[in-house]
């Protein structure tokens, strides 16, 4: 401030004569605060102010004594909290205003003579004018900025940080005299300012300034009535009508000067009438000008051609363009093949808009780049600044460049009419080149993404380009072959190389063999919006920026790769070693228990046969009630294999009474559920092994097939969002992006393969003692049946559980899940047929039916993983319920149940009659609990999905075969226990091995690194790195251990009724 004062500030107490009302308020101090007001004038209007009760206390013809000098000038932030609202209009024409001080008297006095109203209006108007009273020299304050402040404002300001500066500034000079400055105008968005409309038109030095055009305009306001009596005064006013303090509308306002000059050549007075034919000449005029549009731009510049202007990198570049005047810019450096940097162009021009953009074309030896401002998102602000990386010339030397000076020219212009600021900054980025294992720091927008360079070390085989974060925000992480342009952009980036999503870290690993040369560009990229990361997600929020930390790590090696591979592969070699060893042990022993028995017992194959069946039933178990038919035509002894369909057997009287009449036993042998032939009985499990691999063949080949076009899709564009790997423990060989989680699945397929030769050794031995078999009598048969059909269709099921497995990891996402859950439901179901048909061979369920309903079930399956939702769930939850009890009553009647159309009216019949012999205890009440368990367990199962619906159905749909599989094994085991039935150690040594696999394995397996239920870049959050030999990692142990738990838990069932082998099958009873 010019000449600054000392004010203090007081307290101020004021109240009415009556003391009825007073206020308090903070004023400052002034030894002069205005000019001489004058007195109201004692007049008419005196008198009837005091007929109103109004007595004035500064008039004129008071005594002195009642005025004084004015001590307290109360300003108007004060005076309108004082107004009561009372008004009182005098005839005279003046108003008194009632405040809780007192009364006001405001209007224009009148006159009975010109003098009076000359001198009244002088007093009022000239010597005592109002609005001197608002101003800052009436008070003693003077405002040194405001010449300053209207010099700078007409000229413009440069950029938007000097008018950020010049704005707080101001602020900050006039808040030292308590002025708040308000009501800032620009034709730019400033964050200091609140601008309510960027394009609207505003007052400026009495012309109108359209913000969006940048334009100043004259305020045009005439009368248009002709028929007004034009004098010269009139001429005068109306010609000065135009306020044009710039003198913009001079060439047009000059034509009523001449009039005026005319009508002084005339010799007219002010108040004469002008001439008719200057007065039709100056209302033509007129008329004209009220049409015309009179403005001019706010700045003007000259016009201007693109002439190269001569730059140096790293110098920053301000200028202005408009679509008359672009700007060229050349630099010049010196270029070589041992250049290690790259140069990087960034912009920023505020004043582009989407309706006038800015063009910016940069030209070098082996590429022409172009953009615009500002960078376009949907959905997001735009951005008004950008930064572009350019290509160096040293990736390029099979080109025809050769060392010297190189050119790179800049070409910046606009469509907009006016002109538009820029900045810009060509920089020599010297740390574009990556090397293994160091770390690199960078920042990165929607608008300015980073590009580095990696060259692949001879030493490694392969790397893993990682990239972390601690912000939030979705990115792009994108690797290319070096090829010009850089496809750095988020339109361009999709079609080139290898890319992928991420929020805080993950990874791309590439070999020698995945770009020429072994060198390539590595990208980062923010989007706009986590649309593309997160399912729910809000839109793009300002200064949207990430810092992101790049490192290359190397993967791994050849000699870490054949170590892990055949480290696995020798893994099962060895439980191969182990499983010979149990078998040479047993056959040895078994040899010399032969030897010894073979003078003894002869005929008895008990001992040799390990656990096969008969092809009679036990005479200890047959029905008294059989009829002399039975006898006269009794079976023959070699029946010809004919047919084998149940239901021809079934249909024989005697197989009628028998099945009717045994099954009805409260207490059941295996005997009495082992009358049907053997053969007939072993050649229909067989169709279970025939059935399950003609459906793996038709089956797997389409998934093969499918999986093989997904990972040729993943080479051929780049996309890494399409699967779901563990990106940071996933190593490309060949074709497979990531060929650990395809190669650990070999378990599956190895252990499959041991389970088939056991099996079939088994098989074997008991058909070379066939023909003695048939020698033995019925009653003499012992042993658990064991039909191998079964058995074999579970080790077909373990390998192909392997191979689908596989498929599904070669690209693991939503759509190949059921690959990989097809057969475990094929697996849990077969074991549970095994289980049943071990002491239930008789009423064993046919192959077709077993295999239709796994197809209804995986339908339901995928169902329930494409769609999800109560569409799905309930119609599983009907069908479930339905299986579960329909199961339950023929396990309980032992088959004898038949559904059909007749079924309720059965139901009705057997319930009536029960309730009139008043019985309500189940007949077979051990296998009442037990099935009540079951369906209580199934039942509980079903509605919780349907009340929780967990999102991983597929999941859920295998933990159900897997709950009952389990129970119904705990409880086979349990039975074994309650009578008695010995377990011999290699069953138990299985028993624990398996116990040992499964609980490791689930600890693995619940350490999930993907999970395809959410977004790949959500399911990058899990990435974990390897853990086994710099190659497996926690998913691939899980399949190690989980294929080694499902062969010791197929042998378990393999082996687990040995104990039974010498053991008649009258004497084994059924549960």
């Amino acid at each position: 401030m010019q000449n600054p004062q000392k004010h203090s500030e007081y307290k101020i107490f004021v109240s009415d004569f009556n003391k009825n009302y007073h206020c308090t308020f903070n004023a400052f101090d002034q030894e002069k605060i205005c000019a001489e007001i004058c007195q109201i004038p004692t007049g008419f209007w005196s008198k009837e102010l005091e007929d109103n009760g109004i007595h004035l206390t500064d008039q004129e013809c008071l005594p002195s004594c009642y005025s004084s000098t004015i001590h307290l000038l109360i300003g108007a932030d004060i005076a309108g909290k004082l107004m009561t609202g009372k008004i009182l209009n005098l005839t005279c024409g003046l108003t008194a205003t009632e405040t809780l001080l007192g009364w006001t008297l405001v209007g224009r006095a009148p006159s009975s003579s010109d003098s009076i109203s000359m001198t009244v209006t002088n007093l009022l108007i000239k010597d005592c004018n109002i609005s001197d009273l608002c101003k800052l020299e009436a008070i003693g304050i003077t405002d040194p900025t405001e010449s300053k402040r209207r010099t700078e404002m007409h000229k413009g300001l440069k950029n938007m940080d000097e008018a950020d500066k010049f704005i707080a500034e101001s602020q900050t000079l006039m808040s030292l005299g308590k002025f708040n400055l308000r009501g800032w105008e620009s034709n730019a968005s400033l964050e200091i300012i609140d601008q309510p409309d960027k394009y609207q038109t505003v007052s400026l030095l009495g012309l109108n300034w359209d913000l969006k055009q940048d334009t100043l305009s004259c305020i045009i306001n005439c009368p248009k009535n002709e028929n007004l009596v034009l004098t010269k005064r009139d001429l005068l006013s109306l010609a000065q009508s135009i306020f044009d303090p710039l003198g913009i509308s001079s060439p047009v306002t000059i034509i009523p000067k001449f009039m005026l000059q005319e009508s002084w050549n005339l010799g007219l007075k002010w108040d004469d009438a002008l001439p008719e034919g200057l007065s039709k000449l100056f209302w033509n005029w007129l008329k004209a000008v009220s049409k015309a549009v009179i403005e001019a731009p706010n700045r003007l510049d000259p016009a201007c051609a693109c002439e190269p202007q001569p730059k140096k990198l790293n110098e920053s570049v301000s200028g202005r363009v408009a679509s008359s005047c672009p700007q060229c810019f050349v630099f010049t450096y010196d270029f070589n093949f041992t250049q290690d940097w790259a140069a990087r162009l960034c912009v920023m021009s505020v004043q582009a808009s989407v309706h006038a953009p800015m063009f910016v074309v940069v030209r070098e030896s082996l590429n022409v780049m172009s953009f615009q401002l500002p960078i376009l998102f949907p959905g997001v602000s735009p951005y008004y600044d950008t930064c572009r990386t350019l290509c160096p010339l040293a990736n390029y030397n099979e080109t025809t460049i050769s060392p010297g000076p190189q050119n790179i020219s800049i070409e910046i212009s606009t469509s907009s009419n006016i002109f538009l600021d820029f900045d810009f900054l060509l920089s020599q980025e010297t740390g574009f080149i990556l090397t293994k294992d160091s770390e690199v720091n960078v920042t990165i927008t929607p608008s300015k993404p980073w590009v580095m360079q990696y060259s692949m070390e001879e030493s490694l085989r392969a790397v893993r380009i990682e990239a972390t974060s601690d912000d939030p925000g979705c990115m792009v992480l994108a690797i290319q072959d070096i090829v010009c342009p850089i496809h750095d952009s988020l339109e361009l980036v999709e079609p080139q190389g290898y890319y992928q999503t991420l929020l805080h870290r993950s990874g791309i690993s590439i070999s020698k063999k995945t770009f020429n040369k072994g060198q390539q560009y590595v990208i980062l990229m923010l989007k706009p919006t986590d649309t593309s990361c997160l399912e729910e997600s809000n839109s793009g929020y300002g200064n949207r920026e990430k810092q992101v930390t790049l490192q290359v790590v190397p993967a791994i090696t050849d000699a870490e790769y054949y170590e892990a591979v055949f480290g696995a592969f020798g893994f099962y070699v060895l439980i191969y070693i182990f499983s010979f060893i149990i078998c040479i042990f047993l056959f040895v022993r078994r040899r010399r228990n032969t030897g010894e028995s073979q003078n003894v017992n002869v005929e008895n194959p008990s001992v040799h046969n390990y656990g096969t069946s008969s092809e009679s039933e036990s005479a200890s178990e047959q029905s008294p009630t059989r009829s002399l038919r039975d006898f006269t035509n009794p079976p023959p002894l070699n029946p010809s294999p004919v047919s084998f369909d149940e239901t021809d057997i079934d249909k024989l009287p005697d197989a009628e009474v028998d099945k009717n009449i045994v099954r009805t036993k409260t207490v059941l042998f295996v005997s009495d559920l082992a009358r049907k032939k053997e053969k007939y009985l072993s050649d229909r499990t067989k169709v279970y092994s025939w059935n399950l691999l003609t459906i793996a063949i038709f089956y797997g080949l389409p998934v093969v097939q499918l999986v093989y076009i997904n990972q040729r899709i993943v080479n051929m564009t780049g996309n890494q969002d399409l699967c779901y790997y563990n990106f940071l423990c996933s190593h490309q060989v060949g074709v497979f992006s990531d060929f650990n989680h395809v190669y650990s699945n070999i378990g599956y397929v190895m252990l499959g393969i041991l389970f088939l030769l056991l099996v079939g050794r088994r098989d074997a031995m008991d058909s070379y003692y066939e023909a003695e078999r048939r020698k033995l009598p019925p009653t003499e048969m012992t042993g658990i049946p064991r039909h191998y059909g079964l058995m074999y269709a579970m080790g077909w099921a373990l390998i192909m559980e392997g191979v689908l497995s596989a498929s599904y990891h070669v690209c693991p996402n939503r759509a190949n899940f059921q690959f990989d859950t097809a057969f475990m439901y094929v697996i849990a179901t077969v074991c549970m047929l095994k289980l049943y048909q071990s002491r239930h061979p008789d009423i064993a369920v046919k192959s077709h039916v077993t295999w239709m309903v796994l197809s209804v079930v995986i339908i339901i399956g995928f169902g329930g993983v494409v769609k999800g939702g109560l569409l799905v769930w309930i119609p599983f939850f009907l069908a479930h319920s339905a299986v579960t009890f329909v199961v339950s009553a023929k396990i309980y009647y032992m088959g004898r149940c038949k559904i059909d159309r007749w079924i309720w009216k059965r139901m009705y019949h057997s319930i009536k009659i029960d309730i009139a012999a008043r019985s309500f205890q189940p007949v077979y009440r051990g296998r009442f609990i037990m099935l009540s368990i079951a369906v209580l367990l199934n039942f509980s199962l079903d509605l919780f999905g349907l009340i929780s619906q967990p999102p991983n159905f597929g999941a859920f749909l295998l933990s159900v075969f897997i709950a009952n599989l389990m129970m119904y094994l705990i409880y086979y085991s349990m039975m074994k226990i309650r009578y008695k039935e010995g377990i011999r150690w290699i069953p138990a040594m299985y028993m624990v091995l398996s116990f040992i696999c499964w609980g490791a394995a689930l600890v693995f397996f619940l350490a999930k690194n993907t999970s395809w239920q959410v977004t790949p870049a959500e399911s990058r959050e899990r990435n974990k790195h390897c853990i086994i030999l710099n190659f497996f990692d926690h998913h691939d142990v899980w399949h190690f251990l989980s294929s080694c738990a499902l062969f010791f838990s197929f042998m378990v069932l393999f082996t687990l009724d040995d104990d039974l082998e010498n053991t008649p099958r009258s004497k084994i009873i059924v549960f």
